[in-house]
């Protein structure tokens, strides 16, 4: 069985849009796929509901914290 980050890495090179991971685990996982994005030199963002929107490296926009 391929891991989150080989299944995750053939959805972005099919070019799919957008990702919906539901997780047990949300840190492991978004650091196993902000080093999948790393590897690629892909851009990594996420959205948690705590957080809010958030590209890496870059500051969280308040008004993107709630995307209702």
């Amino acid at each position: 069985m391929p891991s989150l980050t080989e299944r995750l890495g053939e959805y972005v090179r099919a070019c799919f849009t957008g990702l919906w991971v539901q997780t047990h685990e949300p840190h492991e996982a978004q650091a196993e796929l902000a080093g999948l994005c790393r590897r690629e030199n892909w851009q990594w963002a996420s959205w948690d509901l705590e957080q809010g929107f958030q590209v890496a490296g870059q500051p969280v926009e308040q008004e993107l914290r709630d995307p209702l």
